[in-house]
């Protein structure tokens, strides 16, 4: 495993089944420190393979599947039924054959307005008075260097609001529910998985070039790199 210290956090270069590995092993790790730790999940081609794989090696004891809440860090707006449903795939891919009880799923409210259902997961957190957005999110990131749905040039990131989630108009891609820079910043722990070839670049320019998280929003995680940990496969790390 080579590891490599960055500004951004310690990024290690893995095979995909050693970050599937980490992954459970970061879950396991919350689960047992926190009772209702909740794990921020993501979407993208990845985190589905994760699931399947995990569906399929039962990566998870009944014990952590007892303690975890899950969720995820940034969600369209759509049925879970929908195939662009973040919370929908993780649901159909892993939650479902592990047969997770219904009580310890947290999914956004879609059919609530956008405003309204981001002001449910705040309201929500503050009656549990909760400290940290997740106790893990795991996070991917784009080929624009978005991370969640911290878009270039989103509002969010100028606006800085205070709360953990937010709704948000991105544009060409209709409205968004997601983790804020401030819930970010309050994660107890983060992971950032990124792989494939198509994200050489990206990555090369998150951690060689400028610091700009207005254009590259992943850069936010500078703020709070001693709880960040990227998991990034060699062909996405073949430029640093």
């Amino acid at each position: 495993m080579n590891m490599i210290a960055t500004d951004y956090g310690n990024l290690h270069i893995l095979t995909i089944e050693e970050i599937f590995q980490k992954t459970v092993t970061a879950i396991e790790d919350v689960s047992f420190a926190s009772v209702n730790a909740i794990v921020g999940l993501t979407g993208g081609s990845t985190p589905k393979a994760f699931y399947k794989w995990a569906a399929d090696k039962n990566a998870f004891s009944q014990n952590v599947l007892g303690r975890v809440l899950w969720s995820t860090s940034d969600e369209r707006c759509v049925s879970l039924e929908s195939d662009d449903s973040n919370f929908g795939h993780a649901e159909r891919g892993m939650l479902a054959h592990l047969q997770v009880a219904p009580e310890r799923k947290r999914p956004w409210l879609v059919h609530l307005t956008p405003e309204k259902a981001a002001a449910h997961f705040n309201e929500l957190w503050k009656q549990e008075q909760r400290v940290h957005a997740f106790e893990l999110c795991v996070l991917g990131m784009g080929d624009d260097c978005h991370t969640a749905s911290l878009f270039p040039h989103s509002s969010l990131i100028s606006a800085n609001p205070s709360a953990f989630f937010a709704a948000v108009e991105v544009h060409g891609k209709g409205w968004r529910l997601t983790l804020t820079p401030a819930g970010l910043y309050s994660c107890r722990q983060i992971l950032i998985v990124v792989t494939g070839k198509s994200k050489t670049v990206a990555l090369k320019s998150v951690f060689k070039g400028e610091y700009d998280p207005d254009v590259k929003p992943v850069q936010l995680l500078k703020n709070c790199a001693n709880k960040v940990t990227w998991l990034v496969d060699p062909s996405a790390a073949e430029c640093l």
